[in-house]
């Protein structure tokens, strides 16, 4: 505690000790110490946390560690040969609060804590929020977790040049053969890189022949970067298409000749996909059409969409988003009327349009809910739910 403190303040702290010490059948466990906290003043949180391991050591299930690299060396939070028991899932957030904190030595601490897990651990995400950390040493390091079936990643672009050691993939070969849900973000904080250096890393070289569920978070490129985009993606997820079950391509817009190739590989006669994430430019008669025709197993669909349309090839007008929107509007609604889903399986369907509907999105979720008598949720909701919701589009318009 700090000289100031009050003498109120070691009664509390007291009461609250013997409180964590009794809290020997919690599950969840979340230490926190973020951007906007004080990371010296978290030391005198170091009592609780040493008090928290000995009450729930053998119960412990979930631990997420959101705090900055430079609060483990200043509190030393984990004792000696400290095994958290029935440890399942691990959280692990890989910040600096100073930018002239040494990462590598604070990482190499790390290490044998996680390690020293692999017999419980099934689910690890390592969060790297910013590029100010290289988290190669910790990926190199990290042994194989026997019984880990999920993986997720959040990583910086910046350290992602086809000649960087990240680790990542020499993790994942270690997993290949086990893991079931893999999900990684990328995000960007100076330039794009190149699609086709990007997608050459060995990151998506690495075949996982028993993943059902891929979540890939990109970026959105120029639309000149079109074909590498596709090709990058369609080759990458083309690995472990077969047993997909559930597939997610977030913060990239796809165009529909995209959507097409991507199809190419995701729908077959044994094709396992159930549930689809994406970002498309247009909602679209023909869009619909096709994932009916093309994944007619589907049973739940998420679609972020800008605008609607009826029948699209893939090309647009440039002005299009200024100056075309309300006729193609209008013709979505005219041709979907039209149109009847009886036979697909879709039972849930989340459609979240971002842009323009042109104040038509009353009568489009109309002819949406009528076209696809089988679905029983539309964004959560009932069909007649759904339709009844105010149109808040129309201040988009």
């Amino acid at each position: 505690m700090n000289k100031t403190a009050k003498p109120s303040d070691f009664v509390a702290s007291r009461i609250l000790l013997r409180h964590i010490a009794q809290m020997t059948e919690v599950k969840s466990l979340t230490i926190g110490c973020y951007p906007s906290d004080d990371v010296e003043g978290f030391k005198a949180a170091a009592s609780f946390v040493h008090t928290a391991w000995s009450s729930l050591r053998s119960r412990l299930r979930i631990l997420n560690l959101a705090i900055p690299l430079e609060a483990y060396s200043i509190s030393k939070i984990f004792p000696p040969g400290l095994v958290l028991e029935s440890l399942e899932e691990l959280t692990i957030v890989l910040r600096k609060a100073y930018n002239n904190t040494d990462d590598g030595e604070i990482i190499a601490s790390i290490i044998p804590f996680i390690n020293r897990q692999h017999k419980s651990l099934t689910s690890l995400t390592i969060d790297i929020p910013e590029a100010k950390v290289d988290p190669s040493p910790l990926f190199n390091a990290l042994q194989r977790f026997p019984d880990m079936k999920k993986l997720s990643i959040v990583h910086p672009v910046d350290r992602l040049q086809p000649a960087d050691r990240t680790g990542i993939d020499v993790f994942l070969e270690k997993h290949a053969q086990q893991l079931e849900e893999f999900k990684i973000r990328f995000y960007v904080t100076d330039s794009l890189p190149i699609p086709s250096e990007f997608f050459s890393h060995p990151i998506f070289k690495i075949s996982l022949p028993r993943l059902t569920c891929l979540d890939l978070g990109l970026f959105q490129w120029p639309k000149l970067s079109q074909p590498d985009v596709t090709d990058g993606i369609v080759r990458y997820v083309g690995r472990m298409c077969r047993p997909l079950t559930r597939l997610a391509i977030r913060d990239c817009v796809l165009a529909y000749p995209q959507v097409v190739s991507l199809f190419s590989v995701i729908s077959s006669e044994a094709s396992k996909l159930r549930s689809l994430e994406m970002h498309v430019y247009f909602l679209s008669c023909s869009l619909l059409d096709l994932l009916s025709q093309q994944l007619p197993k589907l049973y739940h669909l998420e679609l972020r969409f800008d605008s609607l349309m009826s029948q699209e090839d893939g090309t647009w007008i440039a002005n299009y988003y200024w100056n075309g929107y309300d006729n193609q509007a209008s013709a979505f609604v005219r041709d979907m009327a039209d149109r009847k889903y009886p036979d697909w399986a879709l039972r849930h369907f989340t459609v979240r349009p971002l842009y323009y509907c042109s104040g038509r999105w009353d009568e489009s979720r109309q002819v949406l809910a009528s076209a696809l008598p089988a679905v029983i949720s539309f964004n959560g909701l009932s069909g007649d739910e759904f339709v009844d919701i105010p149109d808040y589009t129309k201040s988009l318009a």
